[in-house]
């Protein structure tokens, strides 16, 4: 879960490491926010699938 996190981290710092130009231009901020934010999906999901394994 917490490399989800350190995933989303990461891609955000890729973004605004980019010297913004990304900031307002949708077209290349929509895929590079999803990309960040499924790292925590997967971080989640894994989870929840050892915690299956668990019981």
């Amino acid at each position: 879960m917490y490399f989800g996190w350190l995933g989303t981290l990461i891609g955000l710092i890729a973004i605004a490491g980019n010297r913004f130009d990304v900031w307002g231009d949708m077209d290349k901020m929509g895929p590079a926010l999803a990309v960040a934010m499924l790292t925590i999906f997967y971080g989640y999901l894994l989870k929840l699938i050892t915690m299956a394994f668990e019981k």
